[in-house]
């Protein structure tokens, strides 16, 4: 092959590179041109995506917010009801105990004697009482000129109860009825009821 035709060869081929180059480089901005826009859309899409997103998690906390405040106030006022029922339990405890240990007292014939006087007794009648009082209910009817049979039954606290069957009479002297009488009043009246979901 002569200079000649390996020059043109030569002019051909360098043409074609520069050609090429250019196709190259108009198809690397075309490319760049789509790969721009696509990410442009891509973007805005994620952008709406996120601002969704964003603003359901924010209506969520929102609601989780408002929840855990009304779960919180649920828990307190749980708590608070727990309290006062313990310490209105304490207080009933300590009564009864304060019963307890009062009919073991002196004080009790007294107790005994006096709610007595309000009963009207025939000879028909007869009166229940725990089994520790046995002996001192017949000795307290003994004592006022009075012969009346004496049984004995369960008594929580103490007390008597008078049952005249012929005339269809009974008289309590349940002291666990009249500690369920000053508890209801105590419920009543101290302004510390206890009462679910209440707000004394």
């Amino acid at each position: 092959m002569d200079n000649s035709e390996e020059k043109i060869l030569n002019e051909i081929k360098q043409d074609m590179q520069d050609q090429s180059g250019l196709v190259i480089d108009a198809v690397n901005t075309e490319i760049d041109a789509m790969r721009n826009d696509q990410m442009n859309f891509y973007k805005q899409g994620l952008k709406k995506e996120t601002d969704t997103y964003l603003e359901k998690e924010l209506s969520d906390l929102r609601v989780y917010a408002a929840m855990k405040a009304s779960q919180d106030k649920l828990k307190s006022k749980k708590a608070l009801l727990s309290l006062r029922h313990q310490y209105a339990q304490e207080i009933e405890d300590t009564a009864e105990q304060k019963l307890k240990d009062f009919t073991a007292s002196a004080d009790y014939r007294g107790y005994l004697e006096t709610a007595l006087k309000q009963v009207e007794i025939t000879k028909d009648g007869y009166f229940l009482v725990k089994e520790a009082d046995t002996a001192l209910m017949k000795d307290i009817l003994s004592k006022q000129g009075l012969n009346n049979e004496v049984k004995t039954r369960y008594f929580a606290i103490g007390g008597f109860l008078y049952v005249d069957e012929a005339q269809h009479l009974e008289y309590s002297c349940d002291l666990s009825e009249r500690l369920r009488d000053a508890t209801d009043w105590f419920h009543g009246h101290s302004g510390f009821s206890i009462a679910e979901g209440g707000e004394n």
